[in-house]
């Protein structure tokens, strides 16, 4: 064993052979084996005991020697990691090489392709260009086949409306009307050449129809000029029979007389001078059913398309001519109407009686039926029982009514006579003397009833000074305000076309009730009047007052056809009616109809003064024996309409409210919003658009109920908004209460727009300085401050001001306040509602 540090292989084999416990047949691998337990045993205690390794060297004396074995194990991994990394270049170096020879094959590839591709589309184009120079042929060549064959089609069709046209200039229509069937089923193109002939086809078949009928509607056309000839014998014939069927005089003016029912139909016509044969010829039918029935007979041909045409034609030609009859009499004046009654009437009457006379004959039944002929009679009833009404409504002498009256009851006669039905015109035949007066009175209920009607709820607009002053003027229905109004023509009054006419109905009955009264008295020589009941209640100290009595007739008219019907409950009931046909359901009225009705009831209350003087001076005219009425009679309905208009006015208001109610529900807006809102709230822009057609629609009343519509409607938004803050607000943030000032500022702009009205913005200031106040305010504090408040703030209502800022929330902990908008504490919030509070300016 050495002494010295430098013997190292001594010392590691003494220590491997100590470590290993045996001993080593070489030396060599001894010595390694021995450094590889050193090492192992070293690493070991490294990791477990470092400071038990570190003495173990310095005991051992293994310092020198364990360096070098480790710089020798550190060289040979070199070189084996050397080796290794050798190879694994060798390798790489080859695969680069592999994917360079890959990359320069598909170079080379790719030229081919292109190359390859460029060949294909030069050769392409070779082959477009070719087809794009025969394509044009092709196309030419396929024209000109179609355009051959559709030629040749056209040809022979064209050839056979040669033969169809020569067939309707020589009157084959059937032979035309054969050709044309077979010429709308042959095939052809669709062109225009196409089109053409079937147009022509169709003008074919027109002419035929028209050529068909021509002689059928030459004979229907003289059956007018003949209806008055025939209705004049008819109602001298029928006068002849109710004359000698008469008992009395008396009967015969009152006109109860009611005639044979059972006259015989040969003995009207015979009468009057014209025997059977000459009755025949003078209606046309003799000599007309023959033609007629050979138009029926070819007009059957054209059954594919109109089976029924002819007699269709005659329904209508027949409808159309007892409309022209009926409308000679409508559009006739009264005065002429009641002159020529005779004609007008008895033309109606003789049309009736030839349309019958040919329904009697062997082939009138080709053409109508009874039942046709009857429902045509009820169809005009209608017209010609308003014409007769409105004939007995015009007359003011009772003389004239008791001829219309007699010439009424010979009419009905005649109908009867005739076998035709009467019940249509059941309403004349119960006319009677005493009917007068209702009659007169209804006048006021149809006026009524179009003032009712809901087509009729717009201003009347006068186009001339010549209608103003017999629709306004006349009933002294203007006012101040209107006649600055009327500087040209035409020009707008607030009240309906039914309020003049309603007047004019009033007017009237004035006036037919005291003629109806004066038609009482007894005609002396010298053509003056005497009232004979009132001449015999003189005599006797008896004697009533015309004036009160008719003063009374016209107040009675009023409340009853006028005051009853327009009031609020009426109409609503009236608009259920029509609705669902069932009544005692209130319906509610539109905001055009009660702002209409609301003028109208002022007009009429202040035509009432007018009815009070026209009824004053009516009597003074027709009684001048009698001495002037010492006072005035006062209309009681004056005060009933002017009671009417208030109740209206506060319908039109509470209306306008409700439908703003509706639209502004403030519950749904966000007021706790935490983001800021660039567009106004939807409800907001509705009540808007809700207000704009509604001031529209009351742009024709008073300057006066204009203005109050508007300022109700603003002040109603501001109380609506104010009692929302007050009693049904939860909670507001500021950014909620900035987008609600987006909304404001809509509705504002919207007033200002809008209307001049006075106090129509200043509805909405308080609302408008709260929103300020908190939106600008940076230190609210100062808010807390009376005289601070009252000098920047006067409108703001302390109260309202306290119960808003109560329900004040912050936007939370990690919420930011949106530029623009100022940073309210809670607690300064609270100090200033407990200022304001403690301050004593809240009661």
């Amino acid at each position: 064993m050495y002494a010295n540090g430098d013997a190292k292989l001594p010392i590691v084999e003494e220590k491997s052979t100590k470590l290993t416990g045996g001993r080593l047949e070489n030396k060599g691998a001894r010595v390694d084996e021995a450094y590889e337990s050193n090492i192992s045993t070293l690493a070991h205690l490294i990791d477990t005991d470092l400071t038990a390794a570190i003495r173990l060297i310095l005991d051992r004396g293994w310092t020198n020697s364990y360096e070098q074995f480790l710089s020798e194990h550190t060289l040979r991994q070199k070189e084996a990691i050397k080796e290794l990394c050798g190879k694994h270049y060798q390798d790489f170096v080859s695969s680069v090489e592999s994917l360079v020879n890959v990359k320069y094959d598909i170079n080379k590839l790719k030229g081919s392709i292109r190359g390859y591709n460029e060949a294909v589309q030069e050769s392409g184009k070779r082959v477009i260009q070719a087809v794009e120079r025969l394509m044009p042929q092709r196309h030419v060549r396929q024209r000109i086949d179609q355009a051959i064959s559709m030629l040749q089609n056209c040809s022979k069709r064209i050839n056979m409306l040669r033969i169809a046209q020569s067939q309707i200039e020589a009157k084959h229509y059937v032979q035309a009307l054969s050709t044309l069937e077979r010429l709308s089923h042959v095939p052809h193109y669709e062109s225009r050449i196409a089109q053409l002939i079937e147009t022509v086809i169709k003008q074919f078949k027109a002419k035929i129809k028209a050529c068909v009928r021509a002689e059928y509607d030459e004979w229907l056309e003289k059956v007018p000029e003949m209806s008055r000839e025939v209705g004049k014998v008819l109602l001298f014939n029928t006068r002849e029979e109710l004359s000698r069927a008469k008992n009395s005089s008396d009967a015969n003016a009152n006109g109860d007389g009611e005639g044979d029912d059972d006259a015989k139909e040969s003995g009207l016509l015979l009468s009057g001078g014209l025997d059977k044969e000459q009755v025949h010829v003078l209606i046309m039918v003799k000599d007309s059913l023959g033609t007629v029935y050979q138009s029926l007979h070819i007009n059957q041909l054209l059954a594919a398309e109109d089976f029924a045409g002819l007699k269709k034609y005659s329904e209508i030609k027949r409808g159309k001519q007892a409309r022209k009859l009926i409308e000679d009499i409508t559009s006739a004046t009264q005065v002429d109407l009641f002159r020529q009654r005779e004609e007008y009437f008895g033309a109606i009457l003789g049309f009736f009686a030839i349309q019958l006379e040919i329904i009697r004959s062997p082939l009138g039944g080709l053409l109508q039926s009874v039942e046709e002929c009857h429902k045509l009679w009820v169809k005009i009833c209608g017209s010609l029982e308003r014409s007769l009404t409105s004939l007995f409504e015009s007359l003011q002498s009772p003389v004239h009514w008791k001829e219309l009256r007699g010439f009424t009851t010979c009419f009905i006669h005649a109908i009867k006579a005739n076998k035709l039905p009467t019940t249509p015109l059941k309403s004349l035949m119960g006319s009677k003397k005493s009917a007068y007066k209702r009659l007169l009175e209804k006048q006021i209920d149809r006026a009524v009833d179009k003032l009712l009607d809901r087509d009729h709820f717009e201003p009347i607009t006068i186009p001339d000074q010549q209608t103003y002053e017999r629709l306004v003027a006349e009933f002294s229905l203007d006012d101040s305000d209107m006649s600055s109004r009327l500087t040209r023509f035409p020009a707008m009054m607030p009240f309906s076309i039914s309020v003049p006419m309603i007047c004019k109905a009033m007017v009237n009955l004035m006036e037919n009730y005291t003629s109806f009264k004066l038609a009482e008295a007894e005609p002396r020589g010298d053509g003056n009047v005497k009232i004979g009941s009132e001449d015999r209640k003189a005599s006797k100290g008896e004697v009533d007052d015309p004036y009160a009595e008719l003063v009374s007739v016209v107040d009675s008219s009023l409340q009853m056809s006028v005051c009853v019907r327009i009031s609020p409950e009426a109409i609503a009931f009236r608009g259920s009616d029509r609705k669902s046909g069932k009544g005692g359901q209130r319906a509610e009225l539109p905001q055009s109809m009660v702002a209409q009705l609301l003028v109208n009831c002022g007009v009429l209350a202040k035509a009432c003064d007018h009815f009070e003087e026209r009824a004053f001076r009516l009597v003074e005219e027709s009684y001048p024996r009698r001495a002037t009425p010492n006072h005035k009679a006062t209309l009681v309905a004056k005060g009933k309409l002017e009671g009417l208009k208030m109740q209206f006015n506060a319908m039109l208001l509470e209306g306008l409210g409700g439908r703003i109610n509706k639209l502004l529900e403030l519950s749904t807006f966000n007021w706790k919003a935490t983001k800021r809102s660039t567009v106004p709230w939807e409800a907001c822009e509705d009540l808007v658009a809700l207000l704009t057609g509604s001031f529209a629609s009351l742009s024709f009343l008073p300057a006066g109920l204009r203005e109050g519509a508007h300022l109700h409607a603003f002040n109603h938004i501001s109380q609506e908004i104010r009692r929302f803050w007050r009693y049904e607000l939860r909670g507001f943030t500021v950014v909620g209460l900035a987008d609600f000032d987006i909304s404001l500022r809509v509705i504002e702009d919207f007033a200002r727009r809008c209307t001049t009205v006075p106090g129509v913005v200043e509805a909405l200031e308080d609302i408008r300085q709260i929103t300020n106040l908190i939106l600008k305010e940076e230190e609210i504090l100062q808010v807390g401050d009376r005289k601070y408040l009252q000098r920047n703030y006067r409108r703001v209502q302390p109260d309202l001001l306290c119960d808003l800022l109560s329900k004040f929330q912050t936007l939370g902990m990690f919420v930011r306040v949106p530029p623009g908008l100022p940073k309210h504490n809670r607690r300064d919030v609270e100090a200033v509602v407990k200022s304001l509070r403690d301050s004593g300016r809240i009661s």
